[in-house]
């Protein structure tokens, strides 16, 4: 099993490699395509199978329009939101990203935001997301050396 499955725009791979990283130093086990799926094997049946397999999906907009498999993922995470009240939903909006390629029904979730790249509020309130938990009060590391 994985904490969270990270559906994204293949222009947006290099950021989303990056959260991966941090999201996984932090002890949350992520799926990502380049890293899961098996040269040779189907895309298709490995998204499916990795979303499954997921308890979270992180859906990370970026300037562009979902297209692809993109907008496959985030349908499939849709409609199990739909039958699975324990799956959630993450929206995320990226630097730049352009709000009006949200979902509909994705925007009636409650969403992070990233305002820059290393937005160290965001990413705080992502992992609390991903592990069910209110953020809270973010208290930012340059506070605490006061």
């Amino acid at each position: 099993m994985f904490d969270a499955f990270l559906s994204h725009s293949h222009k947006e791979k290099a950021f989303i490699e990056e959260i991966a990283d941090k999201l996984e130093a932090h002890g949350i086990s992520v799926w990502l395509d380049k890293r899961q799926i098996i040269p040779g094997d189907s895309f298709i049946d490995s998204i499916e199978k990795g979303m499954s397999l997921c308890h979270t999906c992180l859906i990370f907009y970026g300037k562009n329009t979902p297209n692809g498999w993109f907008k496959n993922e985030i349908e499939s995470a849709l409609i199990r939101i739909a039958y699975d009240k324990t799956f959630r939903v993450i929206p995320v909006l990226l630097p730049r990203a352009n709000e009006t390629n949200v979902n509909n029904f994705v925007k009636a979730l409650h969403w992070v935001k990233f305002t820059k790249k290393n937005d160290d509020e965001a990413f705080f309130t992502l992992l609390k997301g991903i592990r069910r938990e209110s953020p809270g009060k973010y208290i930012s590391r340059d506070s605490l050396s006061i």
